[in-house]
């Protein structure tokens, strides 16, 4: 997971806690919570591309896939 989306998630408060085999507490990003911040990240790029079809390299869509850690 992007560790952008990590932090957004535990702002957000929606870290889940569970046990590992060891007995140790650990902190993790149920999957559903990582698809839906994900498709939200996507709808913007979406929205962007829609309405400023921009080709540049660096236009707003190509820093989110970076800052996020988009590979399509």
């Amino acid at each position: 997971m992007n560790e952008r989306i990590r932090e957004l998630a535990e702002q957000a408060g929606a870290e889940q806690v569970a046990t590992d085999p060891n007995g140790e507490f650990v902190k993790y990003i149920t999957p559903e919570m990582q698809k839906f911040a994900e498709l939200i990240v996507r709808e913007c790029m979406k929205l962007n591309h829609e309405h400023f079809n921009d080709e540049d390299p660096y236009s707003i869509d190509s820093l989110y896939r970076y800052h996020f850690g988009f590979k399509e």
